[in-house]
């Protein structure tokens, strides 16, 4: 296992604990029921290929959630059903994303024989029962023996792909049918790769047949037994019968298939899903924050002991999280209980609130921010978008009472810039969207977070937020918006201004009586922004750090007979802060050459880190390695240097990814090179500072001048 050491010692975690106390308190008081959940996304700790970058389907995902599932069943849930279902296929996606499902009941085990299901790789055909024994005795133990029937593929008839049971349970009996689509004499599937279940000729039927069905085959390694839509009642019974045949025929392999009951009040559910570069968890809904945070830890443990993490090594050495989302979603017991409806204010003070601190939207996401990312503010998106939302919100309370009506008010306005409401920084997409059954759910759902290493980390953010939206709750009042212009980038791209702006909050959390310490997310903070280096002589203190930056998208291009925008990610941010502002009154920055305007104790670089194709500005080069040098005003010689490269110092590639965290640290560490060879040096001063922006200097508009850090 490869787990990094413990974020926070156990004294402070009680601190944070006895916080989350006064946060329940103050939701108590507000009369509401805070319910929250997220998904956290998880890969292997060396991840290769497609399906680890960003394919959602691959060979070794599937095996890695089951290995991953029957570990968290083992440690916390035995008992607990594992059942296999599947989601959406995407345009280019071959199969449809599956899912795992476990079934947890609080009073009672669903599943007493782990050992009988497919959790590691497949197994030989061979090995495993036949499909036609299998669905008869079903049929008999249902007492539906004459009903079970062959499929096989419409260009193959001869040869049986499975079988097949038309199933239903009506007024307490099970029910079936007798499928005739002649001239077949057997049931001939839609043509495809997944399960069978999913490839019955159903409209080919006629009207008042049975158009529901259970199915056994052999695929992937397994026995698949698919069920049909049920009611959870008659679906636990239709398991247990199963579970008993599978004792009394002694199958192995079984993997448990299909629909998936209906939501039922005793049953939670924790759900892995395929997800592009990532197996993302998808929580049940917790009443509290004690919950979460041990779901947390139980989630972390069961993945590092089935290989999994929450977080991955770039080849330079950079640990980041997992590229994939872990967001975090609020609501109440039942989609009408929704905080959002009860309290109509809620939703737009949320919104100003969180549009007021860009802390909030860049702190905890991934590596890709601003406009075309997965989750950009709502001033990162269409223009006028702040004044139509401020138009919107009078509208809350006229449409209280009408969940519909109270969502459509801020559908169109909470999107990405190319209308996608799901890729909305805080989507409503779940509140109340009548399009489908299951995303009418009173859910608010924050989008901007990623997988963070530690499960104390994840934690400690949820407590966080929740904290913010306690406040809020109970004493909801919009905010007026804050026009930010170009400074949002500018200023709040830098670790420090964000630092600031999490202070801000904290003191907002404090005045409201919730004992919140900004220090708690420092852990997080490093993590999001690694210290890559710093110079350091006589008592003077130059630090540098990993900012963030936007990375453009591009324009749509033809990609395998589809079109797709690819996004521009050549350059990078780093920020240099000062441990004492008066050093710039005796020396200056250099970075390759170009002056670096320091501004109360910190400034950005932005520079062109890659050249890759397609990008944007093709005919500026790579501007690394960053020579930085510290030059004494006065004598215009240089008293500290040092360079910085995006990749190996040689030029060369890295053989592999690191494999431990230590080989990580290593290679990331070796990219920082103190230069004692530039010490001494005389260098001129007369080149121009940036003036475009305030407290960041584009290093591309001097790429003519700074020639890979020469010494003028």
């Amino acid at each position: 296992m490869h787990i990094p050491p413990p974020v926070y010692p156990s004294s402070e975690w009680k601190k944070i604990q006895n916080c989350s106390r006064q946060v329940e308190k103050m939701i108590l008081e507000s009369g509401q029921i805070l319910t929250m959940g997220g998904e956290p996304t998880f890969v292997p700790f060396a991840p290769n290929g497609d399906e680890w970058s960003n394919a959602a389907l691959g060979p070794t995902k599937l095996l890695c959630a089951r290995r991953f599932a029957a570990a968290f069943i083992r440690l916390y849930y035995p008992g607990a059903l594992l059942t296999q279902s599947y989601g959406k296929q995407y345009p280019g996606e071959a199969l449809p994303r599956w899912n795992l499902v476990i079934h947890i009941h609080p009073e009672r085990k669903l599943w007493r024989n782990p050992q009988k299901l497919l959790l590691g790789p497949g197994l030989p055909d061979s090995s495993l029962a036949s499909p036609k024994k299998v669905i008869s005795a079903i049929a008999s133990l249902l007492k539906l023996k004459d009903y079970p029937q062959a499929t096989s593929e419409k260009n193959n008839p001869s040869k049986i792909k499975g079988w097949v049971l038309p199933l239903a349970h009506e007024n307490g009996k099970w029910v079936s049918d007798k499928w005739k689509l002649p001239p077949y004499l057997t049931i001939p599937l839609i043509p495809g790769d997944s399960s069978i279940g999913l490839r019955l000729p159903l409209k080919e039927l006629p009207d008042n047949a049975l158009k529901r069905a259970l199915t056994v085959e052999i695929k992937d390694g397994g026995l698949e037994i698919f069920f049909p839509p049920l009611d959870p009642v008659p679906y636990l019974q239709l398991i247990r019968l199963v579970e008993k045949l599978a004792d009394s025929l002694k199958l192995q392999g079984l993997i448990l298939s299909g629909y998936q009951p209906k939501a039922d009040a005793g049953l939670e559910r924790f759900v892995l899903a395929s997800d592009p570069g990532v197996i993302e968890v998808n929580l049940p809904p917790c009443n509290d924050w004690n919950v979460y945070q041990r779901q947390m830890e139980q989630l972390y443990t069961a993945a590092h002991q089935s290989g999994l993490c929450g977080h991955k090594l770039h080849f330079n050495g950079r640990m980041v999280g997992t590229g994939g989302g872990a967001h975090i979603c609020f609501g109440g017991t039942q989609p009408e209980r929704s905080p959002v409806f009860h309290v109509p204010d809620f939703l737009p003070t949320v919104i100003t609130y969180w549009q007021n601190h860009p802390s909030l939207s860049y702190v905890f996401s991934g590596q890709f921010v601003g406009q075309g990312s997965q989750a950009p503010r709502i001033d990162e998106t269409m223009p006028g978008t702040l004044k139509e939302l401020e138009l919107a919100f009078p509208g809350v309370n006229t449409f209280k009472n009408n969940p519909e009506l109270f969502a459509m008010l801020f559908r169109d306005l909470l999107s990405d810039c190319s209308g996608n409401t799901h890729r909305a920084e805080i989507s409503i997409d779940k509140l109340w969207n009548t399009q489908h059954a299951n995303t009418m759910a009173g859910i608010l759902e924050f989008r901007a977070f990623e997988a963070f290493p530690d499960h104390r980390m994840m934690a400690a953010i949820g407590l966080f937020i929740r904290a913010i939206l306690s406040m809020l709750l109970k004493r909801p009042k919009p905010r007026p918006m804050k026009l930010w212009g170009d400074s949002l980038h500018d200023r709040y791209f830098l670790p420090s201004h964000l630092w600031k702006d999490l202070e801000a909050i904290g003191r907002d959390l404090q005045r409201a009586g919730i004992p919140w310490k900004t220090e708690w997310l420092k852990p997080v903070f490093d993590f999001r922004f690694p210290t890559i280096g710093s110079l350091l002589w006589d008592e003077n203190v130059v630090d540098f750090r990993h900012a963030l930056e936007a990375w453009p998208l591009l324009s749509e291009q033809p990609v395998a007979g589809t079109t797709a925008r690819f996004v521009d990610s050549s350059t990078e941010r780093i920020e240099v802060t000062l441990k004492n502002p008066a050093m710039t009154k005796k020396g200056i920055l250099l970075v390759n050459g170009v002056p670096v305007p320091i501004s109360h104790k910190s400034a950005g670089i932005r520079f062109r880190a890659f050249h890759v194709i397609p990008s944007l500005h093709p005919h500026i080069p790579t501007q690394t390695p960053l020579v930085f040098q510290w030059v004494n005003r006065h004598s215009g010689t240089v008293e500290q240097a040092a360079e910085w490269n995006t990749w190996l110092p040689e030029g060369q590639n890295y053989p592999d990814r690191p494999q431990t965290l230590k080989e990580a640290a290593i290679r990331f560490k070796g990219r920082w090179k103190i230069r004692n060879d530039l010490l001494g040096k005389k260098v001129s001063l007369t080149l121009p500072a940036d003036d475009t922006m305030t407290c960041t200097i584009d290093l591309r508009l001097h790429h003519r001048i700074g020639q890979r850090g020469r010494t003028f």
